[in-house]
Parts: C-alpha cells; sequence; structure tokens
C-alpha cells in the first residue's frame, strides 16, 4: 500500500487540508505576552478549542517555551511547532500577522476602540 493512502495518513492528512490558514481562539490583551498571560490564554481559552492531534505553530517567544504552558496543550492531545528562527518571514503565524498589520493599516484605525 502506497504511504499516502494508509488510513492514518489520510486522515491528518485532511484534517490538515480542512484547519489549514486558520486562527483559533485568538484573544486580545494590552500589553506584551509574559508567562503569566500566556498561561492564563492557554488554560481558559486555546485547550477549550484543542482536539487531539492538532498542530499548534508558535513562535519562539520565551514565554511560549516554558513547562507549564506546554503541559495543558500536551494533556489534551496537541502538538507544538516552532518553526526555525532563522527565517521568520517564513513562519505561518508571521504571515497571518502581516495580513493583520495590512488590514489594520488599511483601515486607518489606530486606536483599540476603532478597531473594536
Amino acid at each position: 500500500m502506497d504511504e499516502r493512502e494508509r488510513p492514518d495518513v489520510k486522515r491528518r492528512r485532511d484534517r490538515w487540508q480542512r484547519h489549514q490558514h486558520r486562527i483559533d481562539a485568538p484573544w486580545v490583551f494590552d500589553g506584551p505576552v509574559n508567562g503569566d498571560i500566556f498561561r492564563t490564554y492557554v488554560g481558559h481559552v486555546l485547550v477549550l478549542m484543542l482536539a487531539p492531534g492538532d498542530v499548534l505553530v508558535i513562535d519562539n517567544l520565551r514565554s511560549h517555551r516554558s513547562q507549564a504552558g506546554r503541559q495543558p496543550i500536551h494533556a489534551a492531545g496537541a502538538y507544538l511547532f516552532f518553526p526555525s528562527p532563522c527565517c521568520p518571514d517564513r513562519h505561518p503565524i508571521e504571515q497571518a500577522f502581516a495580513k493583520l498589520k495590512h488590514w489594520m493599516r488599511k483601515t486607518g484605525s489606530r486606536s483599540r476602540d476603532s478597531l473594536w
């Protein structure tokens, strides 16, 4: 049997194709992300959206690498993927944020109240 036709491989590929190019569980707050904020987000927002086998693409922010933030993600059956730090312009999350920033500039909104 061809590797691509194995049922488990097909299931993962189909799931990836359904969920690619999506941002799930967004959370907006004022200020920089630190370990406490990231753990709160993971525990109260992100794990509610996760299904076993999900893959999270996370940038290399120091608070994202904490063990306390990883444990609930792994307990939900999801996997973490940290892209190589050598080419940040190729990271999917950076491309998504570039689009978001473009849309914000296009609307001319510069305050939180005008965006929401």
